[in-house]
C-alpha cells in the first residue's frame, strides 16, 4: 500500500489540468495484486506477533544505518514510523505538519 503526497502548489496545478491523472500504487487496479494484498493483510491479522518482529527489525535497521551514515559523514538520515522507513537526504531535523520532530512518532 502506498500514499502519494504533494504540496498545495503541485495539487492546484494538477487540479487545473484538463486531463485526468491516475496515480497508481502497488495494489491499484490489478486483480492479482488486490488478491495478494487481501491475503497478506489476512495473514498479518492472524499472525499479530509478526508485525512486532517487523517493527523491531525496522528499528534496529534504522539505528544501524543512521550510525553508518553519521560515521561516513553522509548527509542522509533514516526516519521511521513502525515499519515504514523514510530516507531523507539531509542532516536537517525533519518535522511533521504539527512542527513536532519525527522522532516523537517513533514507537
Amino acid at each position: 500500500m502506498s500514499l502519494i503526497l504533494t504540496n498545495r502548489k503541485i495539487s492546484d496545478r494538477i487540479n487545473r489540468l484538463k486531463k485526468k491523472i491516475f496515480f497508481g500504487g502497488t495494489f491499484s487496479g490489478n486483480n492479482y495484486s488486490i488478491l495478494s494484498c487481501i491475503n497478506t493483510l489476512q495473514y498479518i491479522k492472524k499472525n499479530n506477533e509478526l508485525i512486532k518482529k517487523v517493527i523491531n527489525s525496522s528499528s534496529y535497521f534504522q539505528n544501524q544505518l543512521n550510525k553508518f551514515l553519521i560515521e561516513k559523514n553522509i548527509k542522509c538520515r533514516i526516519y521511521r514510523f513502525d515499519s515504514f522507513l523514510r530516507i531523507v537526504f539531509s542532516e536537517k531535523r525533519i518535522k511533521n505538519i504539527q512542527k513536532k520532530p519525527m522522532e516523537e512518532f517513533v514507537r
